[in-house]
């Protein structure tokens, strides 16, 4: 398997895109869940968080952004390859700090208009941003070492 090339990442994007359009936006049903794990295990993941933010899928995307998150502190306790094996990919080398605070700045506009489960939607983007922000600080640090 392994992460979709950029021709498999162009069409599950492009499907995922389909579905939400159709479903609209009132409808909270998952993408189904073999386009949402072949977007979100690899660099497609970046498309995947775009498509949320773009149908306004506030939850899915910030729950996308957690996942990605401790799959990179994962990846920064694994153990370094054998020599000579390429290191397996990690959301961490390009994540996407910009796109991550743009959500974060949604789901706050969002839960000025409204209560409940936007709230704490906002909540855990400030968590997310406030863990991602250590976890770079510690990676630029043991880089500096």
């Amino acid at each position: 398997d392994g992460p979709l090339d950029a021709g498999g990442r162009r069409l599950y994007t492009l499907v995922a895109d389909e579905v939400l359009r159709r479903r609209g936006a009132d409808d909270d049903r998952p993408l189904p869940r073999f386009l949402a794990r072949r977007l979100a295990e690899g660099p497609a993941w970046v498309a995947l968080l775009r498509l949320y933010m773009k149908h306004r899928r506030l939850t899915d995307a910030v729950g996308l952004l957690g996942d990605q998150l401790k799959a990179c502190e994962m990846a920064a306790t694994a153990p370094a390859p054998a020599p000579g094996k390429r290191p397996r990919w990690s959301a961490a080398r390009d994540f996407p700090v910009c796109l991550a605070v743009q959500l974060q700045r949604c789901v706050h506009k969002e839960a000025a208009k409204a209560k409940g489960r936007v709230l704490e939607l906002a909540a855990e983007a400030d968590r997310i941003l406030a863990q991602l922000q250590r976890f770079m600080a510690d990676a630029e640090q043991a880089a500096m070492c």
